[in-house]
C-alpha cells in the first residue's frame, strides 16, 4: 500500500495527524541502505506509539510533541528478494510491499544531470528493454521543469515551499517508468548492478541552472561563505548573476512568492534546493553522492575560481549531516561546449580536476569532454551521450566501494612537465598504451614561452611521456591540453580508451 501523504509533504511543519503514516521517501519498491541501520521516519499522533518491522527485526518509538518519529533497526545484509516494511500506530498500519536492500546512492546537480533516460542517445533501447529489477529509481521532479527563461504559472507559489517544492516516487528500472530518471545516474547504476549484483537505488534531486549554492546548507554556507548569505540573492554579487536573470524571469507572474530575509524563494536560492530536497533524508543511510554540476558557476572569473574549494566544502557538509566524512562523493567535470558564456570552461575544467584533491577520499572525478556535443552543434550545453559518463563514475565507485582494486579509473594524469630547448615533457600516471583516440596525431596541445602567449603545439608520445613543442615558441615554459571550451579535438586516451583531462602545468 503506498502511503496517502502527498510526497511534497515535511516532517518539519507536521500537523497533528489522525493516523500514523511514513515519510514520503519511504514507499512501495523502495531500496534501504544494506549493512547500516534502517532508519525510518514519519508522522503520527503527538506522543503516539509506532512500531516498525522490516526482515525479522522491530523497532517501537514514540511521537514527539510536534508527531513526528524516527525508528532504527538493525542492518541488513544485501538482498534482492522484495520484502515488506510494516509501519504500526494504534489507529492504523501501513505496509510497504517489495522493499529491496543494497546500496543507495544520491544524485545531484543541474540539467546534465537532471537529462533524462528518455532523452538519452541510448535511452530508447534501454527503455524498451525488459529492465532490471534489482535497479529501483526515486526521482524527484520541480514544479515547471523544463520552462528555461519562461515565467512560471501564477500557482506556482503553491510549489515554491520548500517542503512542497519536489514531487516523485519510487520505480522499477521497466519500460516507461525509467524514463524520467537522470541518464547519468541510471548508467552509472547499470554498471554497478553488472559488475557486483547488489541491488542499487537511486535518488535523483537535480535542478536545471541551479548553481552549486542552492545544494550548500544555509547554515554551511554561512560559517565558510557568509557574504553569499547577505541581502536579497538575487541582487548578491557573490552569486552567479546569471541564475539572478532566470529566477527574475521564472516569478515575473508569481504572486506572493513565498521567501524570507534572503529574498523569494527559487530553486536557484542560497540553500533552497538543499532544504527541499537532500536536506529532508539526510541522515537515512546512503552509499554515497553523485554530482554533475558548474555550468552556472563557470561564466563569472570570480566564480571559476572559488569553485573547487566551494564544492569542497559543500561536500563536507553533505557528509557531515549523513554523520560519515568517509561517503564517496564522485563528479563529472564540463563537458565540451562554445559559447559567449562558455569562455572560462577550460580554466574550470582545470579547477574541478585539480579539485578532487581538496575533498578527502574516496572522490574522484569522470572526464566528459569526448562526449561532448558534435562540431554541429559545438554550443549545446547538454550532449544527450550519456552512458560513457554515468559508466565512468560507476569505474571510480567499483575500485572504492566495491573492491576493484585494479580497475582503471581515469584517463592519463598529468604529473609534471620538465623542458629541454624548445620541447617541453609531460610526464603522466596512468599512462599505459596512451594514443591518439582519433586521427594520426595528438591534437589539443598548447604552450607557452616566458611571455605567456599559447600557440598550437606538436605532440608526440614517448613512452609514459608526451613530448610537445612549436615553431613559434623557441623556450616553453608552460602547457596546456584541451584548454579550448569545445575540446573534442583533443585526443589524448589511454589503453582503456578513457581521455586525458584539460590541464594546465608550468615548467617545474
Amino acid at each position: 500500500m503506498r502511503p496517502t501523504l502527498p510526497l511534497f509533504a515535511t516532517l518539519a511543519v507536521a500537523p497533528l495527524f489522525a493516523e500514523v503514516k511514513p515519510d514520503p521517501y519511504f514507499a512501495d519498491s523502495m531500496v534501504v541502505q544494506r549493512d547500516a541501520p534502517v532508519v525510518v521516519r514519519g508522522t503520527a499522533d503527538a506522543g503516539e506509539s509506532v512500531s516498525v518491522s522490516f526482515a525479522g527485526s522491530s523497532a517501537t518509538v514514540r511521537a514527539d510533541a510536534k508527531g513526528v518519529w524516527s525508528a532504527k533497526l538493525p542492518a541488513k545484509s544485501a538482498n534482492a528478494k522484495g520484502a515488506e516494511l510494516v509501519i504500526k500506530g494504534a489507529k492504523n498500519t501501513v505496509t510497504l510491499t517489495d522493499v529491496l536492500v543494497g546500496d543507495v546512492w544520491v544524485s545531484s546537480g543541474q540539467s546534465n544531470m537532471e537529462w533524462t533516460l528518455a532523452r538519452d542517445k541510448d535511452g530508447r533501447a534501454a527503455l524498451a528493454a525488459a529492465g532490471d529489477d534489482a535497479l529501483r529509481l526515486l526521482t524527484y521532479e520541480k514544479p515547471g521543469s523544463d520552462v528555461g527563461s519562461k515565467a512560471l504559472g501564477k500557482d506556482a507559489n503553491k510549489r515554491l515551499h520548500a517542503e512542497h517544492y519536489y514531487s516523485g516516487t519510487w520505480a522499477r528500472d521497466a519500460k516507461k517508468s525509467a524514463a524520467p530518471s537522470s541518464a547519468v545516474a541510471y548508467w552509472f547504476g547499470k554498471k554497478l548492478r553488472a559488475e557486483t549484483g547488489v541491488p542499487i537505488g537511486l535518488v535523483g534531486y537535480a535542478i536545471g541552472g541551479a548553481p552549486l549554492e542552492a545544494f550548500f546548507p544555509v547554515d554551511g554556507l554561512k560559517k565558510h561563505y557568509p557574504k553569499k548569505l547577505q541581502g536579497d540573492w538575487m541582487k548578491n554579487n557573490e552569486l552567479p548573476r546569471w541564475c539572478a536573470t532566470r529566477a527574475g524571469q521564472n516569478l515575473s507572474k508569481v504572486e506572493d512568492a513565498p521567501g524570507d530575509s534572503l529574498g523569494k524563494n527559487h530553486g536557484y536560492k542560497p540553500g533552497f534546493a538543499w532544504e527541499a530536497g537532500m536536506g529532508r533524508i539526510a541522515g537515512i543511510p546512503v552509499r554515497g553522492f553523485l554530482w554533475y554540476q558548474g555550468e552556472s558557476n563557470a561564466i563569472e572569473p570570480a566564480r571559476v575560481k572559488e569553485y573547487p574549494a566551494l564544492q569542497a566544502a559543500m561536500a563536507t557538509e553533505w557528509r557531515e549531516r549523513w554523520g560519515d566524512p568517509k561517503l564517496p562523493f564522485y563528479f563529472v567535470q564540463l563537458s565540451a561546449c562554445e559559447g559567449r558564456d562558455r569562455l572560462n570552461w577550460g580554466e574550470f575544467r582545470d579547477n574541478q580536476r585539480l579539485g578532487v584533491a581538496l575533498i578527502p577520499p574516496p572522490a574522484g572525478m569522470a572526464v566528459s569532454y569526448d562526449f561532448g556535443p558534435p562540431l554541429k552543434g559545438k554550443s549545446d550545453v547538454h550532449p544527450n551521450e550519456k552512458k560513457p559518463v554515468g559508466e565512468r563514475l560507476a569505474r571510480l565507485a567499483l575500485r572504492d566501494v566495491y573492491g576493484k582494486k585494479d580497475i582503471i579509473v581515469s584517463g592519463p594524469a598529468p604529473l609534471k612537465a620538465t623542458a629541454r630547448g624548445s620541447e617541453l615533457t609531460v610526464s603522466f600516471d596512468s599512462a599505459k598504451g596512451m594514443k591518439a583516440s582519433s586521427g594520426d596525431a595528438l591534437a589539443g596541445f598548447e604552450v607557452a614561452g616566458a611571455d605567456g602567449k599559447f600557440a598550437p603545439a606538436q605532440a608526440k608520445i614517448v613512452g609514459e611521456t608526451v613530448v610537445v613543442s612549436a615553431k613559434e615558441v623557441a623556450s616553453p615554459k608552460a602547457v596546456r591540453y584541451a584548454w579550448a571550451s569545445w575540446c573534442k579535438e583533443a585526443n589524448l586516451v589511454n589503453a582503456e580508451g578513457l581521455p586525458a583531462s584539460t590541464f594546465s602545468l608550468e615548467v617545474k
